[in-house]
């Protein structure tokens, strides 16, 4: 967003004060205060649409491409597997462009990997250039899926930090779901699955129109010394808060950067005490893929197919399977910052634990085929699972890991643990093809169940609750300056808390 003219000599929060101009901002609606937030956000979660787009899109086109390339299961694999190859180079590299352009220009200039990316995908006609093209789709929805939630972190009120964390998430549920309508509607056209791969281009697109309007996050412009911006950017992000208030918050800012290395290096962030952080965001988002989500979102449609429907209706099913998980979002987002993040990842697991054992149950059933009730009994059980997975592990991981780093190693620590969900990724999308031929598909889903059973205990013993604590101070309740890794494991996040 433009700044007005009248603020550009303001080097001080006083200075803001004295000039009338914080008064201004003060006194707007709360309309227009939370219309500016949630723009923002707005803007910064088109590149995860592109994201849940970019991974969604090949489920319900597998038989089209098929058609053009004649590919084996194996090759069906590697399409994916490429796209994550992708993925996981695009977040690690994610901290070196955040860190140095910022967040709001790391997401724009990604747009043009999006871009090369799209249009590679639409007019390849060989598979290595296929695979090409999806790499570097999953290096843009890399960058992305590590960028988006430091951004929304670091300009969020600490009362609103988890609902806009869930915004993320309904937006890459809204990719996915889209690409399946999308697929759907183009299936019967020629050459349509290139059609429905090349309309992803209009969130980059829309994007970049929309930059002109998008703040820089205030964090990342006090760390380059860049007062003027960050003071008006936090004035108008926190509008009505009292202007002590608002002073206090960019004084703890100040205070907690000054603390701090101007640049740690990859070698500081692996002293002893950042262990308990990485432990918790690093382990949080690889659990996000170790549970199984991924094997709906990309062989959705051949698990409709096995469960007794046809491809057409296999592709739509897989697109409204998509709209209770929409529904769901909406009600984390409400109630997140209400009850807290523990309560709802209790909750959701649960949820999944039973979604997996019941699909497990409908394939070890099925005979020689599937009969009716038990293709509507695997429906619901996916469509539980799905939605228990949107309360919990769709969102919070990415909250948590984003608020617990402090934040001057925030970009840096945030491409490690979304590394950790692309590394997760792939190993799940290689392992899937082998364990299904060894356990069988009831056998995959009840391991699924398992991995949902050991997250939960994870949940229970480690991670502690941050709703409404600034994230300044949440870091401070989890770091130690010489603790041992052994200490980590057997210590208790709450106790911690309780001493600072």
């Amino acid at each position: 967003m433009t700044l007005d003219h009248d603020t550009e000599k303001i080097d001080s929060y006083n200075q803001l004060q004295s000039s009338g101009y914080s008064e201004r901002i003060t006194k707007e609606s709360h309309l227009r205060y939370i219309f500016r937030l949630y723009f923002n956000v707005f803007v910064a979660v088109l590149s995860t649409f592109y994201y849940g787009f970019a991974t969604g899109v090949l489920a319900p086109t597998f038989i089209k491409i098929y058609e053009d390339y004649h590919y084996s299961k194996q090759i069906q694999s590697l399409f994916v597997s490429v796209l994550l190859i992708g993925g996981m180079v695009g977040s690690f590299s994610s901290s070196f462009f955040m860190d140095k352009l910022g967040r709001r220009n790391t997401l724009i200039y990604n747009n043009i990997l999006i871009f090369i990316g799209v249009l590679l995908s639409s007019f390849s006609y060989n598979l290595p250039f296929f695979y090409f093209s999806r790499f570097i789709s999953g290096f843009s929805a890399g960058v992305g899926s590590a960028v988006v939630p430091v951004y929304i972190a670091e300009i969020a009120p600490p009362e609103k930090r988890g609902s806009l964390g869930v915004v993320r998430q309904i937006s890459v549920t809204s990719g996915v779901i889209s690409s399946s309508l999308a697929a759907f509607g183009l299936n019967r056209i020629h050459n349509g699955w290139r059609y429905t791969f090349g309309i992803s281009a209009a969130t980059g697109v829309i994007q970049l129109i929309l930059c002109f309007w998008f703040f820089e996050s205030p964090r990342w412009l006090l760390s380059k010394n860049k007062t003027k911006e960050a003071i008006l950017v936090i004035s108008k992000l926190n509008a009505e808060k009292s202007s002590e208030e608002i002073q206090s918050l960019i004084q703890k800012i100040q205070n907690d950067l000054s603390t701090q290395k101007e640049n740690e290096s990859w070698q500081q962030l692996f002293k002893l005490k950042y262990w308990r952080v990485f432990l918790i965001g690093f382990s949080l988002c690889s659990f996000q893929q170790f549970v199984g989500i991924n094997s709906l979102v990309y062989y959705s449609a051949d698990i409709l197919m096995k469960s007794g429907f046809d491809h057409s209706m296999a592709v739509l099913l897989s697109a409204l399977i998509g709209i209770p998980q929409i529904i769901m979002l909406l009600i984390s987002l409400w109630a997140i910052d209400r009850f807290g993040r523990k309560p709802l990842l209790y909750i959701g697991l649960s949820g999944m634990i039973v979604g997996a054992v019941v699909l497990g149950y409908t394939f070890w059933n099925d005979g020689s085929d599937k009969s009716r009730t038990l293709s509507i009994v695997a429906v619901v059980s996916m469509i539980l699972f799905k939605i228990s997975f949107s309360l919990c592990l769709g969102s919070i991981p990415f909250i948590i890991a984003s608020e617990i780093y402090p934040n001057k190693i925030r970009g840096k620590a945030m491409s490690i643990a979304t590394l950790g969900t692309w590394l997760a990724n792939i190993l799940a999308n290689v392992l899937y093809l082998p364990l299904v031929e060894a356990l069988g598909h009831s056998g995959l889903y009840w391991f699924y169940s398992g991995s949902c059973l050991l997250c939960l205990l994870f949940v229970a013993i480690f991670v502690p609750e941050t709703k409404g604590i600034p994230i300044e101070e949440l870091y401070k309740m989890l770091i130690k300056e010489n603790e041992s890794p052994t200490k980590i494991i057997t210590s208790s996040p709450q106790k911690n808390n309780d001493k600072v």
